[in-house]
């Protein structure tokens, strides 16, 4: 009996959420309609996938929200309307929409929700279809393995050594931008950024999973620790093949994390690249990352 009512809950809980979305979107019929494509000769529908198309209808809800609410604002600039009414008219607005910030079923919340679940879908379907390494198999693995990451961050769940000029890091998910790196691994030529090569997942006894990144391993000492006189000493053509490499990720789109610990140095191999970002159409510029990695004060 009580499995019956867990069960019944649950099912509550869902119908739920879909009756929330699916309220907005019977407010606003048109926003249903399907997409067609136009030709010649033809009149084509797409299909797209179902989060992306309630991703698209919530957006166009939001933008209609945004239009509906400057009117308002030009108006109370206007001093056609009261503070008093204009907060009335916001106040509805936010009912109309589901704007309310103390609804937890909000549009924005709703919003983020589905950009999460195409980012999982998008990584998943990209790891199914990427040539990999076969490295990390097991959990046995990485039993026992000590964490050798010294960063400190939120997303950093820990770094452990496989061997072989291999390391695991534990990601954020499938949402973890690192994931993307998979598609690098052919086409990036510089040997001094250390590539992703294979992400694997794994399950705990409570259910709870885990995604690990299987990375080149990066030799040497950690920008951050190094003193200014040491960074001085660096050579020149060490200095130029980081210029290049820089120069290579920006040409991809390719951004990473700028932090000086993300920066190895070994006296002959040079700069090194850890902890890459996946592609972003606003990655820092090569000049930027240099002035930031190279000055001579820690």
């Amino acid at each position: 009996m009580n499995l019956y009512k867990i069960h019944f809950e649950n099912e509550i809980k869902e119908n739920l959420k879909q009756y929330i979305l699916e309220k907005f979107l019977n407010e606003n019929p048109r926003l249903i309609q399907p997409i067609y494509k136009t030709g010649p000769q033809f009149v084509k529908k797409i299909f797209q996938p179902k989060n992306t198309q309630k991703l698209h209808k919530i957006r166009i809800l939001q933008q209609q929200y945004k239009s509906e609410q400057n009117f308002f604002i030009e108006k109370l600039k206007k001093k056609e309307i009261s503070r008093e009414q204009y907060a009335k008219e916001i106040e509805k607005l936010n009912l109309k929409y589901g704007m309310d910030v103390n609804n937890p079923k909000n549009l924005i919340n709703a919003e983020t929700s589905l950009t999460r679940k195409i980012l999982q879908n998008k990584n998943k379907t990209l790891v199914q279809n990427s040539p990999q390494k076969d490295i990390l198999r097991f959990p046995s693995q990485l039993k026992n393995k000590i964490n050798i990451s010294g960063g400190a961050g939120l997303n950093n769940k820990g770094v452990f050594d496989l061997g072989d000029g291999y390391v695991a890091k534990a990601g954020t998910g499938w949402t973890d931008p690192g994931i993307q790196n998979l598609k690098f691994m052919n086409t990036v030529k510089s040997p001094r950024v250390m590539k992703t090569v294979q992400v694997k997942s794994f399950l705990d006894s409570k259910g709870n999973e885990t995604v690990y990144l299987v990375q080149q391993k990066a030799i040497g000492k950690s920008m951050e620790k190094m003193t200014k006189e040491e960074i001085h000493m660096i050579p020149s053509n060490h200095i130029k093949n980081f210029e290049n490499d820089l120069q290579e990720l920006y040409s991809k789109k390719i951004q990473l994390d700028p932090k000086r610990s993300n920066f190895i140095y070994d006296p002959q191999k040079g700069i090194q690249f850890v902890d890459l970002l996946g592609i972003n159409s606003s990655v820092m510029t090569p000049e930027s990352v240099m002035r930031n990695v190279l000055r001579r004060t820690n």
